[in-house]
């Protein structure tokens, strides 16, 4: 990647070469072609509507040399457009034409008295045709940074002897004053309006600033992102003490770092989020440099005599090179924050690989509501449920598969989670009910009755139409809501346990059986049983799986089974993959077992056929005892 950028650089950044094929009137490019073209876009005026401001300062200079044409003329890459014009009647032309792109080539102004005696100009179409032009003066819009972006430039169809001292003054004043005017509109743009520091756009356009300098090239330049508030901490800090106590906070915060980084640019990038650039965190003093800005961080900030204290995660990116890197590491902070904040650490560097995976997950996203119309790439897998005493699969359980044409198999360990995030999840537990009760209905009429059971989240119980979501698509699909099951696990319940506990009751009243899914890992589990209106407990495989060789998941798992049964609750254990786990949950009183000994989740018509071997073996062993 090194060598691409450093490639990129030699032929965007180094001496200037005329394209062959450029007519001969036509001005070479600056050599930082690729820098200036970064600063003029930073301006975010291309293409933008006329302004006052702008046509005063033409008018000006047209009446200041008496001429009929003065334009702000800015150059971009094969064009030159007009912020202001006065006297023409296009609002851009051609790069290869313009007086104006000959005009940023030189140190000051660039003065034409008369195009028929210019070698550069004297074919111009602007000169051999309309609006036929004979004399030209053009000041250089010069940046800070010394990027010339355009011109001021006075055009008159007759040609002149000279113009005065007087005159090139003030039209060079007249140049100053649009440049001032063009950094001032971006820089109130650049304004965080809450609290007055720079924002996320401006830390972004001074990053690649540096990007861009081919003397800062070998420096380590990194960005810092600084998270004050996480999103639910900063909703609880706004439920005590309202917007304006957060304000109040936010901005004591945002004074205590300056003074901590009296030389250190402050950025306010996010809603709670502060950002920096700085060098030289690959050195011994890096870590001591972090350390400092974490335990100011963490000190505590008087907001209406409350002392209310900061969750500092930050994110650490270093500075990369080439077109876009200023967002590019930006971002990269912002997603190392976020990874600081999940795994509890103080700070976090970008780490390109995690990245890779969190990238995955917005790919995914962005990518399930199509797979609502390609019924190809969802479907779902049925795992059967034994009794262990008859031996007969009862039921099975629905999960659902996502065939992704680009990534394979995405497990629902990885998609389900960020589905819930979003208001796809509710579509989502909608077409695996609609499509679990028309299997079952399906199975049905070929003779085979067993119950089906579904996987619901949080948001699907939260919503109060639940019950009615699922009443309909039962309906609809002609099922019997007493065949159907629903499983949840504890942690969802947990959310909003009375709403949940009456959408529970509804759907106990409707015939759906309620199932407590992965019991024992949930942190209050007696204090659910005693309320959530189920019949059934699944114990979760983590116990079950080790039953063999840990004799503490033995008396667990026992106690599990012995309670569920004083409380009424039927109860399956989970990853039964051999028979001397069977043969001990069994012995214990577990009703009914799932897992790979019995089979692994498998389509519709695979379970058909795994049903009918099952009865065939069982028919063969009681004419072997007869």
């Amino acid at each position: 990647m090194q060598d691409l950028v450093t490639n990129d650089r030699n032929t965007a950044e180094g001496t200037a070469h005329p394209v062959s094929d450029r007519p001969g009137y036509a001005a070479d490019k600056p050599h930082n072609e690729r820098s200036r073209l970064n600063a003029l876009r930073r301006l975010n005026i291309l293409d933008t509507a006329p302004e006052q401001a702008f046509d005063c300062i033409t008018s000006l200079a047209r009446d200041l040399l008496g001429a009929p044409i003065a334009l702000i003329s800015l150059i971009d890459d094969d064009r030159q457009w007009f912020k202001s014009n006065h006297g023409l009647d296009s609002a851009e032309t051609s790069r290869d034409v313009s007086f104006c792109a000959h005009a940023i080539l030189e140190d000051g102004i660039l003065l034409v008295p008369d195009t028929h005696q210019d070698e550069r100009f004297a074919r111009n179409p602007l000169v051999t045709g309309q609006p036929g032009i004979r004399f030209y003066a053009g000041v250089p819009l010069v940046t800070r940074e010394g990027f010339k972006l355009g011109t001021l430039c006075v055009i008159d169809t007759q040609p002149r002897a000279g113009v005065s001292e007087t005159q090139l003054r003030s039209l060079e004043n007249l140049a100053t004053l649009t440049m001032a005017q063009l950094e001032a509109r971006r820089s109130k743009s650049m304004l965080h309006r809450g609290t007055g520091l720079y924002n996320y756009d401006r830390m972004i356009d001074d990053l690649q600033i540096i990007a861009d300098d081919p003397e800062q090239a070998d420096d380590a330049v990194y960005a810092v992102v600084l998270d004050t508030l996480r999103p639910e901490y900063f909703a609880a800090k706004v439920h005590a003490l309202g917007y304006g106590g957060v304000a109040t906070f936010i901005q004591g915060f945002i004074e205590r770092i300056e003074h901590l980084l009296p030389h250190c640019r402050v950025y306010h990038v996010g809603l709670y989020g502060l950002g920096f650039i700085v060098t030289d965190l690959d050195k011994p003093r890096g870590n001591e440099w972090l350390w400092a800005l974490v335990d100011a961080a963490r000190e505590p900030v008087d907001c209406h005599g409350v002392p209310i204290q900061a969750q500092p995660r930050m994110g650490i990116a270093r500075l990369e090179r080439g077109p876009e890197a200023g967002r590019i590491t930006l971002d990269q902070a912002q997603a190392a924050a976020l990874d600081a904040a999940k795994t509890h650490r103080h700070w976090s560097q970008f780490d390109a690989e995690r990245y890779a995976k969190t990238r995955r997950s917005f790919l995914l996203l962005a990518d399930l509501p199509r797979t609502f119309d390609q019924s190809a790439q969802l479907f779902l897998e049925y795992q059967p449920q034994i009794d262990l005493n008859s031996g007969h699969c009862v039921g099975v359980e629905a999960l659902l598969r996502w065939h992704h044409p680009q990534f394979g198999l995405v497990p629902p360990t990885e998609f389900i989670g960020i589905a819930e995030q979003t208001a796809l999840m509710p579509r989502l537990t909608n077409w695996v009910i609609s499509e679990a009760a028309r299997q079952m209905v399906a199975w049905n009429r070929i003779g085979l009755d067993m119950k089906v059971s579904v996987n619901v989240s949080s948001t699907d119980l939260v919503d109060t139409n639940f019950c009615d979501r699922v009443n309909n698509i039962l309906t609809a699909q002609g099922a019997d809501p007493s065949r159907f099951g629903i499983e949840l696990t504890e942690s969802v319940v947990s959310s909003d346990l009375d709403n949940i506990i009456n959408q529970l009751l509804t759907l106990r009243d409707m015939g759906v059986e309620i199932s407590i899914d992965d019991f024992g890992t949930g942190a209050s589990n007696l204090v659910y049983l005693k309320r959530i209106p189920a019949s059934m407990v699944k114990l979760d495989q983590s116990f079950v799986r080790s039953l063999l060789s840990e004799k503490r998941d033995q008396a667990i798992t026992h106690t599990m089974i012995d309670l569920a049964h004083q409380l009424g609750y039927r109860v399956v254990a989970e990853g039964v993959e051999n028979d001397a786990i069977r043969d001990m949950v069994g012995r214990w009183g577990c009703d009914q077992a799932q897992g790979y000994l019995f089979g692994r989740p498998m389509a519709p018509e695979a379970l058909v056929a795994w049903l009918h071997t099952q009865n065939r073996s069982r028919r063969r062993v009681a004419m072997g005892a007869v």
